[in-house]
């Protein structure tokens, strides 16, 4: 396959001379402020196009004449603020296309037209406030999108219209303060959501209806106080939550749906944890984190240190109980301790527990040696087939 390279090599507009057989065409890190139009009329066969780190300003239609059979486009690293309606309509066969890191401020659904078959969509780092209705309509084959560090501030249901084909958004790092309900709807196979680094204050039940394949949801970083019972009781198939670094105080009862298997609630406000918050019904196991919260280590925590719930809780990655106070003696204390066996932990008022390094080694070696063990067994029965 033929390469073209041209990378700092102070160029300023992109070379006429590119052999016609190029297969791949390099020209990052250069100066270039404008390509003209049909300057890559003669690569029939090129396959990527990088154009990243330069001082391009304006995408347009001509630009891409006779690219039929180009895979991917990197044009990130650029101070491009305008894109013409059907810029990208020549290379119809584009899967991906890197926009991150330049001036974009909306997203306009024309923008789009003739990338029937894009599957990857790298829109971070822009500064994007707006995106219309229909905004993506015409991407039906997408797959990833990311729109993370952005300036966009709500979500409406009409801006997904098209992606029914999308897995994977990044909404993080924006200043989203509102959800319409039902936002998402048009997302029925999406299985990954992130939503960190926001502003939000609520969610409810509606807010996800649609997501009936999302089995990863990030909200961390966000300014949730109470999680309210049903919050999540749509995401039937819901695997991961991550509300780390919130301001959470009160989880209400069933509010996590029965398949969660791990639950990140680390450094927020709880001071404890009811047992009727985990509606499980059969045994899984099930990560829960819980460190950097004020807990008060009562009897309201005792369902996790009794073994109450060992069926289903294998490892709890979060705070275990060091200090345990009798009523009348000071208020209980927790401290931070990872990947320990809570029912390894004996805890009597007023004792205070160091967990010994080589019974750590231990429990990790044997979780190890497990994990291993499965999959020469696996092996095995691979290999008499």
């Amino acid at each position: 396959m033929g390469w073209y390279r041209k990378v700092k090599a102070n160029l300023v507009r992109v070379p006429n001379d590119i052999p016609p057989d190029s297969y791949r065409v390099y020209l990052s890190e250069n100066s270039i402020i404008d390509i003209e139009a049909g300057v890559f009329s003669q690569l029939n066969k090129c396959l990527i196009i990088s154009l990243d780190n330069n001082e391009i300003r304006e995408v347009r239609k001509a630009q891409w004449s006779g690219l039929s059979e180009l895979w991917e486009l990197d044009l990130s690293h650029n101070s491009i603020s305008y894109i013409e309606s059907k810029a990208f309509s020549h290379i119809e066969n584009l899967r991906w296309l890197h926009l991150n890191h330049n001036k974009l401020t909306k997203i306009v659904g024309f923008m789009w037209q003739g990338l029937n078959s894009l599957e990857w969509l790298y829109l971070d780092h822009n500064s994007i406030s707006s995106i219309k209705m229909r905004g993506f309509f015409y991407l039906t084959k997408l797959r990833r999108l990311y729109l993370n560090n952005n300036n966009l501030t709500q979500v409406k249901r009409n801006m997904w219209e098209g992606l029914e084909t999308l897995r994977f958004l990044n909404l993080g790092n924006n200043s989203i303060t509102f959800l319409e309900r039902r936002a998402f709807s048009y997302l029925k196979q999406c299985s990954e959501l992130y939503l960190s680094g926001n502003q939000l204050t609520e969610v409810s039940d509606e807010t996800w209806s649609g997501l009936g394949e999302l089995q990863h949801l990030i909200l961390t970083e966000n300014y949730l106080a109470v999680i309210k019972s049903d919050s999540f009781s749509q995401l039937s198939e819901l695997v991961v939550l991550v509300l780390e670094s919130n301001r959470i105080h009160d989880v209400e009862t069933n509010s996590f749906p029965h398949r969660l298997m791990g639950l990140n609630l680390r450094n927020n406000n709880l001071t404890t944890m009811s047992k009727e918050v985990f509606p499980l019904k059969h045994p899984v196991n099930v990560t829960l984190a819980l460190g950097g919260n004020p807990l008060m280590c009562d009897e309201n925590l005792f369902w996790i240190k009794q073994g109450e719930m060992d069926s289903w809780i294998n490892f709890l990655s979060i705070s275990v109980l060091l200090k345990v106070y009798s009523s009348s003696s000071s208020p209980p204390e927790c401290a931070n301790l990872p990947n320990i066996p809570w029912n390894h932990v004996k805890l009597k008022p007023g004792e205070h527990y160091v967990v010994n390094p080589a019974f750590l080694f231990l429990v990790v070696s044997i979780k190890l040696l497990q994990t291993l063990w499965h999959k020469v067994i696996h092996l095995a029965e691979y290999s008499f087939q």
